[in-house]
């Protein structure tokens, strides 16, 4: 017999990207790197996530100053200056099988 409580799903997703600049950010200072890596995190969060404050969502900055892995396959010439994660957590409410009462978030 199905249980009469809704089951919840929990699922993380983590995407991972790259992106360069039109400035040669590698010979920034090192506060100079920091603050254009905070402003980095915030413009991904403003695209991907729903604010800041978001806690079901983040953004790290795996490395800045990095090359992409298909250049180090020789097979693209520009480096890639900052490469990232987001992570999302997903979560899903089924009451019952196609139910109008199924939600996701």
């Amino acid at each position: 017999m199905p249980s009469e409580m809704p089951s919840i799903v929990e699922e993380t997703v983590t995407t991972f990207g790259s992106l360069s600049s039109n400035q040669d950010i590698c010979k920034l200072s090192g506060t100079q790197l920091a603050g254009f890596v905070e402003a980095t995190i915030r413009t991904i969060q403003a695209f991907v996530c729903q604010g800041p404050t978001d806690t079901e969502c983040s953004v790290e900055i795996i490395s800045a100053c990095a090359r992409s892995r298909r250049e180090l396959r020789q097979l693209q010439s520009s480096p890639w200056q900052i490469e990232y994660a987001v992570t999302q957590v997903f979560t899903c409410q089924v009451a019952t099988c196609n139910s109008p009462a199924d939600i996701a978030s």
